[in-house]
């Protein structure tokens, strides 16, 4: 009787193995997608276009907040945009009237189009009037001819 009752569990332990890797095989789990060259995260941007449709993408001054001195600029254009890893950058207050006037540095390799981070600092006394200002990022022309000047602007705020 004991024999019997012991070689009943075993029966029903394997049966219910069997079932359950039927079941698992029949429903496997999703494998966990395999990421061989995460996308690093990218700070928030604000998306600049340029007079001749050029996209320039700037992290700092972020659009919604104001600026102080010194400004600190931030972002990636082509690489096209600069000479020398330079390109011009002019802070103006809310009438056009340029209070501040400097450059951005490439960061990387800037003889290519491809995008290249920059950053620039410009000091700069905050406009007694007004408290709207614009930063113009300009690209570098070293041939002077003016069919080859193009700018992108951001308003920005003064604190």
């Amino acid at each position: 009787m004991q024999f019997d009752l012991m070689k009943n569990v075993i029966i029903v332990i394997v049966g219910a193995l069997i079932v359950f890797f039927i079941i698992k095989s029949v429903n496997p789990k999703p494998a966990d997608p395999i990421v061989e060259n995460p996308v690093p995260e990218v700070p928030a941007e604000t998306k600049l276009v340029s007079e001749k449709g050029v996209e320039i993408f700037i992290t700092l001054p972020k659009a919604d907040e104001g600026v102080t001195t010194p400004l600190v600029f931030e972002g990636r254009a082509p690489g096209n945009w600069f000479f020398e890893a330079n390109a011009g950058l002019t802070l103006t207050d809310w009438d056009g009237l340029i209070i501040a006037e400097g450059y951005v540095m490439a960061d990387g390799e800037w003889m290519t189009t491809d995008y290249v981070p920059f950053t620039g600092t410009l000091e700069f006394v905050k406009p007694v009037y007004g408290e709207r200002g614009t930063i113009i990022f300009k690209k570098d022309n070293p041939s002077g001819e003016s069919k080859f000047d193009d700018s992108a602007e951001m308003t920005i705020k003064f604190k």
